[in-house]
């Protein structure tokens, strides 16, 4: 995405991209703010997520009871990285259980309380609507860090929040993964990774390979390189719905795991059942349509499953 403001003399360039390969998941967002102007700026910028739903949510909570459940709310702290999980787990039972690892959101820094906030009320006057940045827009950076910030019983946000100069010319980047870890410790791998300067940069290039490794099956070169694109495409939306099989041999014979698979249908439809369980059988009703619509082809693209499919 791409923002270029003639008048105010800069243009913001944002790219995403998955990150890949790594015992966790993550969304890398790389920023760049470039200065168009003759001589150099004096910039006030926040950025990162107006809303980060803690760990240990469901859908139902979510959208049965989301204000009630913003009592189990509460923000972690590991070596000035916020974790965002609910206090307790949250069911309704005599057994109350402890929840690790979580939600996290690492960019560059000096971490929470200094140059990030997790608290909305904190740039946007109060916690509940956060769709304009009253805080900021009136007290700049200055008024957001100095704000009070409440890290438990409420929706918490990510927001990096600095002040920078900009060189005529020049530009300004930054860097941010929001992601989700099993343990405490795993983040602070992450952290590590994450402070070469090239990691970014890094990190979208593996996500671009990665994505056209899974599409390369269906390759097309013809005279027409929108429908070629468009084939790619189509195959790798049918991946992500129906998997790509990777075959093995074991006792009984081949056997074949669908990497990338996941429930077809939109979560966000109550009529759509969604058990998403570890295990080597597909579950739910939605993966029927799923093994029908996308695997009939594996035995074109990928002959080495046979009839395992």
């Amino acid at each position: 995405f791409k923002e270029r403001n003639e008048e105010i003399g800069i243009e913001v360039e944002v790219a995403y991209a998955g990150l890949c390969n790594r015992p966790y998941a993550g969304l890398v967002r790389d920023v760049r703010v470039r200065n168009l102007k003759g001589c150099a700026m004096e910039l006030e910028w926040l950025d990162g997520a107006a809303r980060v739903l803690p760990h240990g949510l469901d859908q139902q909570r979510i959208k049965g009871i989301p204000r009630h459940i913003e009592a189990m709310m509460g923000v972690s702290e590991v070596e000035g990285i916020p974790l965002f999980r609910l206090k307790q787990t949250p069911a309704d039972s005599e057994q109350v259980g402890e929840l690790k690892g979580g939600h996290f959101y690492l960019a560059a820094g000096e971490g929470l309380g200094k140059d990030m906030v997790a608290d909305p009320a904190a740039v946007c006057s109060e916690p509940v609507e956060c769709d304009h940045p009253w805080v900021f827009a009136e007290g700049g950076a200055r008024g957001v860090l100095d704000a009070p910030h409440f890290l438990d019983n409420r929706t918490p946000c990510a927001f990096t929040v600095r002040s920078d100069r900009i060189e005529a010319g020049g530009e300004l980047r930054h860097g941010a993964v929001l992601g989700a870890v099993r343990r405490d410790e795993d983040i602070l791998e992450l952290r590590s990774e994450a402070r070469d300067p090239h990691f970014f940069e890094a990190a979208r290039e593996e996500s671009r390979r990665v994505v056209a490794e899974t599409a390369d099956p269906c390759f097309t070169l013809s005279a027409e390189p929108i429908f070629d694109a468009y084939c790619r495409q189509s195959f790798l939306d049918n991946v992500m719905r129906g998997g790509r099989p990777v075959v093995f041999d074991t006792k009984e014979g081949p056997g074949a795991l669908w990497a990338f698979s996941r429930q077809n249908g939109d979560l966000e439809r109550d009529y759509h059942f969604f058990v998403l369980e570890p295990s080597y059988l597909s579950q739910g009703t939605g993966h029927y349509r799923s093994v029908l619509q996308n695997r009939r082809c594996d035995t074109f693209f990928y002959p080495e499953v046979g009839d395992v499919n």
